[in-house]
């Protein structure tokens, strides 16, 4: 799989995101508390780190959104996805390929018709 510079920037916040996790977890088994501090303090600290955590969540949902990972296809949400402007532009060849040889066919009838009254011309 092909990964490109977006992809880096974005492997940033989701690798910052899951060292949270640990350490929170961490602190958790090393100390018995998930947070340094009084009782208060640790309230204010998990209302801060809870916004911060739920703020990375919808990130990087965000992020494999844009990094069409993840798509939705009902209400028409998947138009301009890559696959999709791939199989169109696929569609819109196909049908021009199959309007030229339609086209090709009736400007050699056309040519044939004036060819024969031509002809039909000169007799008379």
């Amino acid at each position: 799989m092909y990964l490109t510079p977006i992809h880096n920037i974005f492997y940033g916040s989701i690798y910052y995101s899951i060292i949270k996790i640990i350490a929170l977890f961490y602190n958790k088994i090393k100390t018995n508390h998930f947070f340094n501090g009084n009782e208060e303090n640790n309230k204010e600290k998990f209302g801060l780190f809870f916004l911060d955590l739920s703020g990375n969540v919808i990130a990087i949902f965000g992020f494999l959104i844009y990094l069409e990972i993840i798509e939705f296809e009902f209400c028409n949400l998947n138009y301009n996805s890559r696959k999709s402007i791939i199989k169109r532009s696929i569609d819109d060849v196909n049908q021009s390929i199959v309007c030229n040889d339609v086209n090709e066919e009736d400007d050699e009838d056309e040519e044939d018709e004036k060819d024969e009254k031509e002809e039909r011309d000169l007799k008379l």
